[in-house]
């Protein structure tokens, strides 16, 4: 399958660096370009056409079900057989993956095609009059279904052979095809089916370059072995314990939409999903930094002691944990602003639901390192019945509270189900399991940081609201005298922690070792 021997071995630091640096281009490129290609959507169609958008793409990413748990669970798979350069296993899990997929892509596109004389169910008040919502619907399926039948598969070789930067180099060079066609759509035409068929053109695109250069990295024209039913079952089990992990990001993402979409509204979506992407922005970044520490972390839990890996997970959690409080912080003190100066104040969300979107970052965040912990240990079986539990808790509070209090019930939802089901189930696994410590520790820790974080936000909120930015030069420059003092807030209130003191003596340490190299 893998032509290896004809090419050179690269060090995991090199492709590490490599990979990074593609992934944050790659990041960059989904990051501005969507925002810019939304503002004109948003300026010349309407709220409606950037909410139907949103709503189709969540009930196919909800259809996407069967496929959760088999890339990661396949790529995983691959890793031992690319080491040792089986080039027959390699085929036989590739021709696997290309069948599954295959299935998931039919799948997709049957079960879309049952749904879709019921689409508007899921639309709640007014649509754009001018659009049939059921060949919107199909174009949206369409694009999704030849992403999985369609040579998607591909990916998972370069990923498993630590070639990620082609794939985001692949995805970058689509994507802004994609994002150039669909911007010349929104300000030539006010065609909202050409914007659609652009999307499906840049994924022909991804799949096409995906094809041609795995083709030309890779021989598949070696006659693959058979799994035998011992491996087969190994990679399934692999998907039934990582599938629910993944669901419970689905219910979270997807169904929220759905369900603001059929009792609030395509407008109340559109106005949610500003906020929402402004969050998932910055979200993004920071699981960006704490991923990038998995792999050091899986290192050490394989070569050190419990003790020392707990030393370590207190100064990661410690780093994590602060740059959750500044970062909620800030989105509480300029959402309010940025809103105003990207959609007009006819997009603004009452204060309390700006601080609900705030404090469910939060939440969402504070479990990061106890996740990264988890992955590295690969602990995915321990709490497997959590995502199902806090899926369901999620799905029905999100009905009855949106009944009651409208979109503060979504949030308040996802908030419960946060902090009563996954993030004390998170953390007992991993304390009990692996750093067999007392759980109350971890909880403790937790409480002082929610209060720091309070003080945090009030303090800083409290200095910048009284000044108020309407063009983007001062808000540029209030945002960076806010992050000045947050930061500092965050540093002067935690100058009382154990963890700052020993993280500030390791600096002192060595800038003195690095002033003494110098003198010598």
């Amino acid at each position: 399958m893998v032509d290896i021997s004809n090419k050179p071995k690269e060090s995991r630091l090199n492709n590490s660096i490599r990979n990074v640096l593609f992934g944050l281009m790659k990041y960059s490129v989904s990051l501005i370009l969507p925002f810019i290609l939304r503002t004109v959507m948003i300026k010349r169609y309407g709220a409606e056409y950037a909410g139907l958008g949103s709503l189709f793409s969540s009930i196919l990413q909800v259809l996407n079900l069967s496929e959760l748990g088999f890339s990661n669970a396949v790529v995983f798979s691959l890793y031992k057989p690319i080491a040792e350069e089986d080039i027959e296993k390699v085929q036989a899990l590739m021709q696997l993956y290309r069948r599954i997929y295959k299935a998931v892509g039919i799948s997709i596109a049957v079960l879309g095609i049952i749904i879709c004389p019921f689409v508007k169910v899921f639309i709640g008040g007014y649509y754009p009059e001018n659009i049939n919502v059921y060949v919107l619907f199909i174009l949206f399926l369409v694009n999704t279904s030849f992403s999985y039948i369609f040579f998607g598969y591909r990916s998972a070789i370069l990923v498993a052979s630590q070639r990620s930067d082609i794939d985001s180099r692949i995805q970058i060079v689509s994507s802004l095809i994609c994002y150039f066609l669909e911007l010349l759509v929104l300000i030539f035409t006010r065609n909202y089916y050409l914007y659609v068929l652009c999307m499906i053109i840049g994924t022909a695109v991804n799949n096409g370059l995906l094809l041609c250069v795995t083709n030309g990295l890779y021989d598949f024209k070696v006659e693959a072995r058979a799994l035998s039913k011992r491996e087969k079952n190994e990679i399934y089990q692999n998907v039934g314990a990582l599938f629910g992990h993944q669901l419970d990001s689905i219910i979270i993402n997807s169904i929220d939409s759905i369900v603001i979409s059929m009792f609030l509204g395509l407008h109340m979506l559109t106005t949610y999903n500003n906020y929402y992407y402004i969050m998932n922005a910055l979200m993004s970044v920071l699981i960006l930094i704490a991923n990038s520490f998995t792999a050091s972390i899986g290192n050490s839990i394989a070569l050190r002691t419990v003790e020392v890996n707990y030393d370590n997970f207190i100064s990661f959690e410690y780093l994590i944990g602060n740059l959750n409080i500044i970062c909620s912080a800030m989105l509480i003190a300029f959402y309010q602003e940025f809103i105003s100066l990207w959609m007009g104040k006819d997009y603004l969300l009452d204060l309390d639901i700006v601080i609900l979107i705030a404090f469910m970052f939060y939440i969402r965040q504070t479990r990061r390192a106890v996740l990264v912990f988890k992955d590295a240990n690969g602990m995915w079986k321990s709490d497997a019945l959590k995502p199902y539990i806090s899926s369901i808790a999620n799905l029905l509070l999100n009905i009855t509270l949106v009944k009651i209090i409208g979109l503060k019930g979504i949030l308040i939802s996802t908030i419960v189900c946060m902090m009563c089901i996954e993030f004390p189930w998170e953390g007992y696994v991993l304390y009990s399991e692996y750093f067999k410590r007392p759980i109350r520790e971890y909880y403790g820790k937790q409480v002082a940081f929610l209060v720091k974080g309070v003080v945090v936000s009030i303090s800083s909120y409290s200095l910048l609201s009284h000044f108020w930015c309407n063009t983007w030069g001062s808000f540029a420059i209030k945002l960076l005298l806010g992050g000045m003092i947050t930061v500092l807030l965050t540093g002067v209130i935690g100058m009382i922690d154990e963890e700052n003191r020993k993280i500030v003596s390791i600096i002192m340490d060595r800038i003195k070792h690095y002033g003494r190299k110098n003198n010598v």
